[in-house]
């Protein structure tokens, strides 16, 4: 029991304080990291599809100017990386080979392409060798564990589930 003249907090209550503080900045903590993931996600989800999209555009145009030889373009995906490259094949030893690496929070799982790769026909602009049960990919935020399951039809179509 108090006397009148005793001033401060008991231990208890600082503890409930400290308690209840304690709760509320975990709370804040995960609902500020969830739209950040998201944001991460959805950003790259973007990247991803407009890269195919003009990978897709360059074979259909046949390259690049300056190029001798009208050529292929395609995109070779690695757990933490995708990279365009030209021609049928893809040589990680190419100068002209672009990376784009993920965020440290995402990676590619699941890469279920022939050669994890993705080769546009020329003038055409369709999948070469295309297999429909070997036509898609998922992209995975690591923290939340979201993902995005990326399918490609034949004629270069993306869809995003």
């Amino acid at each position: 029991m108090r006397s009148l003249n005793s001033k401060g907090f008991t231990l208890i209550e600082l503890t409930i304080v400290i308690a209840l503080f304690s709760l509320v900045s975990t709370l804040l903590l995960f609902n500020v990291s969830k739209p950040k993931a998201f944001a991460d996600i959805t950003s790259s989800e973007d990247l991803i599809i407009s890269t195919l999209k003009e990978v897709q555009s360059k074979s259909m145009l046949g390259g690049l100017e300056g190029l001798v030889q009208p050529t292929t373009f395609g995109v070779h995906f690695e757990q933490d990386k995708y990279v365009l490259f030209r021609g049928t094949i893809y040589n990680p030893a190419d100068s002209y080979n672009l990376e784009a690496p993920l965020k440290p929070n995402l990676s590619f799982s699941q890469i279920n392409l022939p050669n994890q790769n993705v080769i546009f026909s020329r003038l055409s602009g369709e999948v070469q060798g295309f297999v429909s049960t070997q036509n898609s990919f998922t992209l995975l935020e690591k923290n939340t564990s979201e993902t995005r399951i990326f399918t490609i039809d034949r004629f270069g179509a993306i869809n995003v589930n």
